[in-house]
């Protein structure tokens, strides 16, 4: 068995590394404080922090509210950042259930007389009517990368009303991100054209959005759902599958317990290589480097 943890393709400009390291800052260590003069902004996880600092430039300062490295089905509030939250003026966050603490950020930002962006409600998902369905409505929605165009929308038009001074800002980098967005989906799937015939064995539920997007066959999602134990049935299906269907390479998931994906692996001889959702300084903090981090760790996986 081999184990490919990380192939980090990303070559960072300067700009990107400069906005690597102010994520980084945001997300991971001590709390971040706020800086006086900046609005403040909120994202739950990783990805929608960096679209926020992609979005907002110079003018406003991003916290990150789930740390590198944990998930945010566990993930609890702490005091250090309800403090955060307390002088927010904009969040962004999944919605659908991703984050189960999400009403008390409505509350917290609502009492400023802030916005709250729920990525879920832009694709009409409402949180009232559904529990986390990653089955029927898999709610990562930032894996496809031309379902954030509503959000680079939502951004603009919020980031507008709470600083109007600097508008014409914003519209011009909601049209710049916009532009990236596409080039990213379009490097994308040139890169996986060639293994979309490929059948694919992966740790957890919740790539449905970037499977879906490009074309790509999931045949075994190992755990359904965070934490739910997995049957002894689905472990013997597991290695017939791999035997059967000629897997050569089954991919675990950063943020999640890989352990049983591991031994079956060393039993049949399966290579597994890892891909990363939320984003860690070793894969990357970025949106676009983490996306086509996780791009490249399919496609090299499944040429195999």
């Amino acid at each position: 068995m081999h184990i490919s943890r990380y192939h980090n393709t990303a070559k960072y400009t300067a700009a990107a590394l400069s906005l690597a390291l102010m994520l980084l800052a945001s997300g991971c260590g001590n709390e971040q404080q706020p800086q006086d003069g900046k609005l403040i902004a909120v994202a739950s996880i990783q990805p929608y922090a960096s679209l926020l600092a992609h979005m907002g430039g110079d003018r406003i300062q991003v916290l990150t509210l789930v740390p590198s490295g944990q998930n945010p089905h566990t993930f609890q509030l702490t005091p250090g950042k309800m403090q955060q939250l307390s002088s927010a003026r904009l969040a962004l966050i999944n919605g659908a259930n991703l984050e189960p603490w999400g009403d008390r950020i409505d509350e917290l930002i609502t009492e400023r007389k802030g916005r709250v962006l729920r990525v879920s409600e832009l694709h009409g998902y409402h949180d009232e009517h559904h529990g986390h369905d990653h089955e029927h409505n898999d709610p990562h929605y930032w894996l496809d990368p031309m379902a954030m165009t509503e959000v680079v929308d939502a951004l603009e038009e919020a980031l507008s009303a709470l600083d109007p001074d600097a508008a014409d800002g914003y519209k011009v980098r909601a049209a710049a991100l916009k532009d990236s967005l596409s080039r990213l989906d379009a490097d994308i799937a040139a890169l996986l054209e060639g293994v979309r015939e490929k059948h694919i064995i992966i740790s957890h539920a919740g790539w449905a959005q970037f499977f879906d997007r490009y074309g790509l066959e999931n045949i075994v999602v190992i755990e359904e759902m965070p934490g739910k134990e997995v049957s002894a049935n689905k472990v013997a299906m597991l290695t017939d599958i791999i035997e059967a269907e000629g897997v050569t390479t089954a991919f675990g998931q950063m943020q999640t317990n890989s352990a049983l994906l591991r031994s079956t692996a060393e039993e049949t001889g399966c290579t597994v290589m890892y891909v990363d959702p939320l984003g860690t300084p070793e894969t990357s903090l970025d949106y676009f480097e983490l996306m086509r981090y996780n791009a490249a760790q399919f496609q090299q996986g499944l040429a195999r």
